[in-house]
């Protein structure tokens, strides 16, 4: 039997279902790496200003001592 004039197909969610995962997995990461930087900009930011400035490095790891940071520019 032919389908009725004005019928729809069945309706598939699968592209909409996976769209969506991938989308809370970038939102996931995105607020990972937000904070992330915020705890690093916070390390910075309770620096002692004269350290930064001079570009010395200090006996801690990474770069200028800050912890988590590469060592090398």
């Amino acid at each position: 039997m032919p389908p009725a004039v004005g019928a729809r197909p069945p309706l598939d969610f699968s592209e909409l279902d996976s769209a969506l995962r991938q989308q809370e997995r970038i939102m996931s990461v995105s607020h990972l790496l937000a904070s992330q930087a915020s705890h690093q900009s916070k390390l910075v930011a309770e620096w002692p200003v004269d350290r930064l400035l001079s570009g010395t490095p200090s006996s801690g790891p990474g770069v200028w001592g800050l912890p988590g940071m590469c060592t090398e520019i």
